[in-house]
This record gives C-alpha cells, sequence and structure tokens, in this order.
C-alpha cells in the first residue's frame, strides 16, 4: 500500500543517507507514503461493510480522498453552503485530532450528526485523519437539528427531508465500528513507518551502488592505493585483490588467488559464519565489522577484523572485503594478559604490602593476601565491595570520596601519605598507603592502593622516643652533678684560703 519515496529526494554526496531520510520524515505528506489507488479501494470497502461514510482528510481538515458512501445531507446540502462546509472541514479536523488512546467520537459541529475519527501517524508526525459517520441514533432531535438550516442559509424543507434519509445506527454499533477505524488508523501507521525504514535501507545500498557504478575508475584507483587489504568476491569466488591483500596472503600477484572458494581463505572455523553473512548481506546489503581468521596462502593463520558491503563490481553484483589484519594486536593482547597475569601473581606474593585494585567509583576489583592479613577481609568477601566501606574511617568517607573523584578527571594518582584506616574487626592501622592509576587501552581505568603497615615502625618509633627521653634525662643528671662538683670544689678553696692554707682544687 505504501510507495517509493523518489531517489532525487536524498542528497547523492551524503555519506550518511539513512539519516537525511529519517529527519526528511517530518516533510512528508500521505500522499507520498501512500498509493491513492489503494487506500480510496480500502475507504470504499469499508464504508460500504458497515454503512458508514467515509473519508481521510489532512490535519486541517481538508480533503485527500474523494467522499466514501457520502449522504445527500451532508454532501449535496451542508457541504453546499460556505458555512456549512467551513463547518464540516473545522469539525473534520477536531474529530480526527491525535488521540493514541482511541477514536475521538463526537457529534458534528455542522450537522450535528455522530462522527468518529482516528488519527494517521508516521515516524511520530500526525499526517492524516480517517474519518467516518454521517448517521443518526436515538438521542438526536430532529426539530432541532433542522434549525441548522438556518444558520448555513439553506431550505429548510430540504434540509428536513435529506435529514430524514439520513441512516440510523445505535450508539453501541457505531461505537465499535469507530473502535475497528481506531485499529486499522494504527496498522496502517506502524505498516507505514515500518515500510519506510525499509526502504531507507535499500534505497541507501541503491545510492552506494549507483555511486560505485558511476565513479568506477575513481573506485578502482581508491582501492588500488589504499594500504587497507580489499577484496570482491562474486557467488563465493574471489574476482578481485588490490596490492595491500596480495601482498597480505602471501601471494607475488593477484593471480594466484583469483578464481578461487571463499572457503580456501577461511578457517575451518568461520566457515558457518561466512554462511551466516551472506544472509545478512542479502537483507540489509553490509555486515558489521567482526572478527575472523583467514589462511595465506602457506597455510599459516592471519587473526582479521572485516567488513562486507554489496556492490556493483564490473556491472555484476559482488561483495565487498575490506580487511584490517589484527595479528600483532592480538599477540600484543596475549602478552597483555600475560604480563597482567604475571604482574597478579607478583602482587599476590608480596608478602609485607597490602595491594587493593578498584574501579573509579571505590567498587573493588582487586585483593592481595597481604590485604586479607592487613585488614580481615578475605578476597572473596572485599571484591565487589566499595573500597570506602570497607577500610576507610567514616569521617574520612566524604575526602577519599572526592580524591578518587580527582583521579578519574585528571588521570593523577594522589600524593602518599600516612593515614589510620580500618580493619574488619573496626580495629584502626597506622599505613604509608600509594596509590597509582593503570590505564589500557579500550579498557576502564583501573586504581591500585599499595599499603605498607607501619604498626611495628611505630612501635619502634615508641620505644627510641622512650630512650631519648631517658637519655635526656641522664644527660642532664650529669651536668647537674658536675655543676654542683665545680661549684663545691670552689667552696673548698676559698675556705682554705681563709684558713691560711693552699688551694687544693685547680
Amino acid at each position: 500500500m505504501t510507495k517509493y519515496i523518489p531517489m532525487d529526494t536524498l542528497n547523492n554526496n551524503s555519506l550518511n543517507a539513512n539519516e537525511i531520510f529519517i529527519e526528511d520524515f517530518q516533510d512528508i505528506s500521505f500522499a507520498d507514503i501512500f498509493d491513492m489507488n489503494e487506500i480510496q479501494y480500502m475507504q470504499n470497502l469499508f464504508a460500504d461493510a458497515h454503512g458508514v461514510a467515509s473519508l481521510i482528510t489532512d490535519v486541517s481538515g481538508n480533503p485527500i480522498t474523494k467522499p466514501s458512501n457520502f449522504t445527500n445531507f451532508c454532501e449535496n446540502i451542508v457541504r453546499k453552503t460556505e458555512i456549512g462546509c467551513a463547518n464540516c472541514y473545522k469539525s473534520d479536523a477536531l474529530i480526527g485530532s491525535y488521540n493514541p488512546k482511541g477514536p475521538n467520537v463526537q457529534q458534528c459541529l455542522s450537522g450535528g450528526l455522530w462522527d468518529a475519527g482516528a488519527s494517521i501517524t508516521v515516524g511520530g508526525k500526525h499526517i492524516a485523519n480517517w474519518l467516518i459517520g454521517q448517521v443518526r441514533n436515538e438521542e438526536n432531535d430532529l426539530n432541532k437539528l433542522v434549525q441548522y438550516a438556518d444558520v448555513i442559509g439553506t431550505d429548510k424543507e430540504s434540509f428536513e427531508l435529506e435529514l430524514k434519509k439520513v441512516p440510523v445506527m445505535s450508539i453501541d454499533k457505531f461505537t465499535k465500528i469507530s473502535n475497528l477505524l481506531f485499529f486499522l488508523a494504527n496498522l496502517l501507521s506502524e505498516k507505514a513507518f515500518s515500510n519506510l525504514q525499509l526502504r531507507n535501507e535499500i534505497v541507501k545500498s541503491k545510492l552506494i551502488n549507483k555511486n560505485l557504478k558511476d565513479s568506477k575508475d575513481d573506485f578502482r584507483n581508491l582501492i588500488e592505493l589504499s594500504p587497507v587489504a580489499m577484496a570482491v568476491i562474486h557467488e563465493w569466488k574471489s574476482i578481485y585483490f588490490n596490492p595491500s591483500a596480495v601482498q597480505l596472503f602471501g601471494a607475488t600477484s593477484q593471480n594466484e588467488l583469483l578464481n578461487r572458494h571463499v572457503f580456501d581463505f577461511l578457517h575451518s572455523d568461520f566457515k558457518d559464519l561466512a554462511v551466516e553473512n551472506s544472509k545478512i548481506l542479502s537483507v540489509k546489503g553490509y555486515v558489521d565489522m567482526q572478527e575472523q581468521k583467514y589462511l595465506k596462502l602457506d597455510g599459516s593463520t592471519l587473526d582479521v577484523e572485516i567488513q562486507a558491503k554489496s556492490i556493483r563490481f564490473n556491472d555484476h553484483p559482488a561483495t565487498l572485503i575490506v580487511i584490517q589484519d589484527i595479528t600483532e594486536r592480538k599477540k600484543n593482547q596475549v602478552k597483555l594478559i600475560e604480563s597482567e597475569m604475571r604482574f597478579r601473581k607478583i602482587l599476590e606474593d608480596i608478602q609485607t604490602v597490602s595491594v587493593q585494585g578498584y574501579a573509579p567509583d571505590g567498587t573493588t576489583q582487586y585483593w592481595n593476601k597481604a590485604s586479607e592479613r592487613l585488614y580481615g577481609y578475605t578476597a572473596q568477601e572485599a571484591i565487589g565491595k566499595n573500597l570506602i566501606d570497607l577500610i576507610i574511617p567514616t569521617e574520612m568517607h566524604s575526602e577519599v570520596k572526592i580524591a578518587m573523584e580527582e583521579m578519574a578527571k585528571s588521570g593523577e594518582a594522589i600524593p602518599a601519605s600516612e593515614l589510620v584506616l580500618k580493619r574488619k574487626d573496626n580495629s584502626f592501622v597506622t599505613v604509608l598507603s600509594n596509590h597509582t592509576i593503570v590505564e589500557v587501552s579500550g579498557r576502564p581505568q583501573e586504581f591500585f592502593c599499595i599499603d605498607i603497615d607501619l604498626s611495628e615502625m611505630k612501635k619502634t618509633e615508641e620505644k627510641l622516643i622512650k630512650k631519648n627521653q631517658d637519655l635526656d634525662y641522664m644527660n642532664k643528671f650529669m651536668v647537674n652533678r658536675e655543676v654542683r662538683m665545680s661549684e663545691m670544689k670552689k667552696e673548698v678553696n676559698e675556705l682554705l684560703e681563709r684558713l691560711g692554707e693552699e688551694k687544693r682544687y685547680l
């Protein structure tokens, strides 16, 4: 029921035609999306099947389709007058106003008959109203309705005659038909939006193919000179390799690689994936980046990342495969993992240095044996808990949280300092606390806290202070003794002089 939007509505130079296409949903109209002949046919069937008049209008109430099953009263009496027609349009706009909860059911603002409406939306935009009605029910007062003839300036006798011909329908039956209308309008909206999204992908794929065909020479030059390996496949056979791909597969010329089945280059573990990718290509036109293993001509294995795209190559449908060699990167990843394992083994074996690894939010991720002995928590108890809750005294929580946030923001570790931290049994321990930040590309930051227990050193310091105090006391005692001895010698000498004897002390 929907139709294609013309290709010339797209910007052919855009690298992202899909985004532009979605933005253009805000500018589309009902006629851009639907086949009007089919819509008219469906509207006619609905009106005839349920004995109601039907019309599709724009959001302002202006007709888009031709009236179906309209009564002579509405079409040739009310709508033939200027006031009556204007009021009909206003009523159509109101009854068709957006309501996601159900149909709008009410009396027409013009003739007073019962009408109902449901809005049609596409991509969140209200684009049309599907209206039904032009029926009377047991609640209508004919005498009151006839007075409207004077308002719109039409012959009252003809007005009343045609009004009596209007079909009579119970409120219950009309409500059920209105609910069906609401369901069909929503279904129409959903199908139209889904089809537009699907066609966006199709049009985007066609646009890429068209551009590739129009610029075939530029495309050839581009991939010939590209340092990235590229290959083209047609019906599971290789038909092109750029120089970088020739080198990647260990060939001396492209001819060594042509007309071979894709499986000749693919590790056996990835053959099922290749079959699945071909299905994805047939639907979407592309395959997102993924890791695979390829085989060089000598049988050695390559770790690669690939992307695939449906194209036209030499006027034939084909698949372009972009290949990035990640063998060294994978080896480096293995080395990194091995290095990390060695690093963690060293940390585990250190008996006197407590090490805790934690995320920027404080979540504990690593807890070595020394931490278990120092703080009393096992690794199983600590990992997953917040480091602040485990070992930071309550009065320091705010300060430590701010320090963590600053480390995450600046990438610089806080300076080493002497801290008094908390054990599991709520006792306290003095430590020299150091911090470091480990950052690995592609992975989140990880903080490490390295604590050295200062308890024994503190005890030694206390003993040293006591010894120093004792020594100071002794020194003072000895000095005072010497001073007193000197004074006594002086007194003896003075006494001897008074007795007329010689001094005994110098």
